[in-house]
């Protein structure tokens, strides 16, 4: 989490100063389980929390768009759940593909 943030602010702050600048981010779930999320004792689904937290205390406006991409089938229904928990602006900055030529084109254009 903290490479992320250091790679976040290494971007805005030399890569990209424009204060009004933005990213795209695309997240790949390629082999995600369900069971990987409570591992650990729910440390991965900890570091989720935490990074959608600074993510959107810190840098709500930087992000253009979220794609993520080769989605598990179950993930669509987590999904649901979480929705309606998201703010409106934030919902419509993402974007969710499995597999496919959707998926493709959206990440080519990205």
């Amino acid at each position: 989490l903290t490479h992320y943030v250091y790679i976040i602010e290494y971007c805005w702050n030399v890569l990209n100063p424009d204060p009004e600048g933005t990213m795209t981010s695309i997240i790949d779930l390629s082999n995600l389980s369900f069971s990987m999320l409570f591992r650990r004792n729910g440390e991965m689904l900890s570091f989720v929390k935490k990074f959608v937290g600074i993510l959107s205390a810190h840098y709500p406006q930087r992000s253009y768009k979220t794609i993520i991409i080769n989605v598990p089938r179950w993930f669509n229904t987590a999904y649901a759940v979480i929705k309606p928990l998201l703010r409106e602006s934030t919902k419509k900055k993402i974007e969710i593909y499995s597999r496919g030529l959707k998926q493709a084109t959206a990440v080519r254009i990205a």
